[in-house]
């Protein structure tokens, strides 16, 4: 199975990417890792969720569509 892609921004028509976090939580090696989707242009944002397919599929979703393209 391939890799979902990114629909554009919804708000500006931009290039959409993942943006990925992991920082060492209270510096004291705990690591907590995030995705959200972006747009490069405007700089809309999803939240952030620990599964990338989910944040995949959180910057696809758009408002009176019933599923989500792949």
């Amino acid at each position: 199975m391939g890799e979902i892609k990114l629909k554009p921004c919804p708000f500006c028509g931009g290039e959409a990417f993942i943006h990925e976090i992991c920082e060492d939580f209270l510096d004291v090696g705990w690591k907590m890792r995030g995705f959200a989707g972006s747009c490069k242009k405007c700089h809309a944002t999803t939240e952030y969720n620990q599964d990338r397919n989910i944040a995949i599929r959180a910057w696809n979703k758009r408002a009176g569509e019933d599923g989500v393209e792949e």
